[in-house]
């Protein structure tokens, strides 16, 4: 079989597109942290074709595979199938000004059909590129965590808004982990064990709150889906109880959490919808949580939240976009 070989470096100094996170690491720790802030080290997208193609593109963008109809294979850097002046994914339709240089159609637009190369008019309609991308395939940058699907270039953006592999982190600032939702949960039992409650969902359960050591509490669903109970403290006030879901963001759950504090003569409840996050940088949400006044805590600086978690199934949507 025929190969060919097409593609650079890339571009040193522009833009990138956003990668995904680097090779899951395992570290243990404690899981008192606040989350981190940055990803790991990026990871370049496997690529699928009809031969292996291994290549070392270590500051290019992703490699993608083309094949014609005679079957040769054609390896290329995707930083070159970028848009120059956005820098986002060239897809059809394409123009170009006589001088061959290319933008997206978007671009053609905002620039008023002016080349950002050489000032000529652009309004010509590049086919040949169109048609490269037509043919370019890629696997899914979560090939590693479990996606088998291979896509066509124009596609693989929309498939990674929903795809159910995206890569989660380990909530714990001082631990690397970078994995699917369930591995993640998994690297949560093996190496943080006694900082995680396992509950059912539909059914209530107390969790001791600290008032000031206790950013976020793990909980693990019986389905393994991993939950965080934040815990935002406010030296003054009192403290802000939330929860979010870390899975990926093809979620077809809603998970209905209820929190209350207090007794019969004092009582605080609050019952909301998790937010779902695959990612957690620290953040913790603004328009909906539970402000426990510092009064309710006891001397010991400690209150009994009671906690309970509904799994509820998200209606589909058929493909005339009703919900059946």
């Amino acid at each position: 079989m025929a190969r060919f070989s097409v593609g650079g470096a890339g571009r040193r100094s522009a833009k990138k597109r956003k990668q995904v996170p680097g090779s899951a690491e395992e570290s243990p720790g404690s899981m008192s942290g606040v989350a981190k802030e940055n990803h790991p080290t990026n990871h370049e997208a496997t690529v699928k074709s009809e031969e292996p193609v291994k290549s070392e593109n270590e500051e290019g963008g992703q490699d993608a595979s083309a094949s014609n109809g005679n079957g040769a294979l054609v390896r290329i850097d995707t930083d070159a199938l970028d848009c120059p002046v956005c820098y986002e994914a060239l897809l059809h339709p394409i123009y170009q000004c006589k001088n061959g240089h290319v933008v997206c159609s978007r671009c053609c637009v905002t620039t008023s059909r002016k080349c950002p190369v050489c000032s000529e008019l652009i309004g010509i309609r590049c086919l040949a590129l169109e048609k490269v991308i037509e043919s370019v395939k890629m696997h899914c940058i979560n090939a590693k965590y479990g996606c088998n699907e291979t896509l066509a270039y124009s596609h693989r953006e929309a498939h990674q808004k929903t795809c159910n592999y995206a890569a989660c982190n380990c909530p714990d600032s001082s631990c690397s982990f970078w994995g699917s939702a369930r591995s993640l949960s998994q690297h949560i039992r093996t190496h943080h064990k006694k900082s995680a409650i396992e509950f059912r969902y539909g059914c209530h359960f107390p969790i001791a709150v600290n008032r000031s050591e206790t950013p976020f509490l793990v909980l693990i669903g019986s389905d393994d889906r991993l939950f965080l109970l934040l815990n935002k403290n406010d030296t003054t006030g009192g403290n802000a109880l939330s929860m979010i879901c870390i899975c990926s963001s093809a979620e077809d759950h809603n998970f209905v959490y209820e929190l209350s504090v207090g007794d019969d003569t004092m009582n605080l409840k609050l019952k909301s919808s998790a937010e779902v996050t695959n990612e957690w940088k620290g953040v913790h949400p603004a328009k909906v949580f539970l402000f426990v006044p510092k009064d309710f805590f006891a001397f010991s600086h400690k209150i009994i939240v009671n906690v309970s978690i509904q799994k509820c199934k998200l209606p589909s949507t058929s493909a005339d976009g009703n919900h059946t």
